[in-house]
């Protein structure tokens, strides 16, 4: 992803999380374009479940929106 866009995607994403009241710490080596959320979810709660794979959909259609990547490991996809 384009550093310029980097860090609105990562407050964008932090707004997501907030909104949607998830615990997701994000971390990252933002030197080289890379970010993480780290989300906590409670597999035995359906609608936890729900609302986390939604974030993560959006989280991927945000990375691409903005030229970046969404991958299991950096530099793949």
């Amino acid at each position: 992803m384009p550093i310029s866009r980097l860090a609105e995607c990562v407050n964008n994403t932090k707004r997501d999380i907030d909104a949607h009241g998830l615990i997701a710490p994000v971390v990252g080596h933002v030197g080289d374009g890379n970010f993480h959320a780290c989300v906590l979810v409670r597999m035995g709660d359906p609608g936890e479940v729900r609302e986390v794979e939604g974030f993560l959909e959006r989280l991927a259609e945000r990375a691409l929106a903005m030229e970046g990547t969404c991958t299991g490991e950096h530099g793949i996809g």
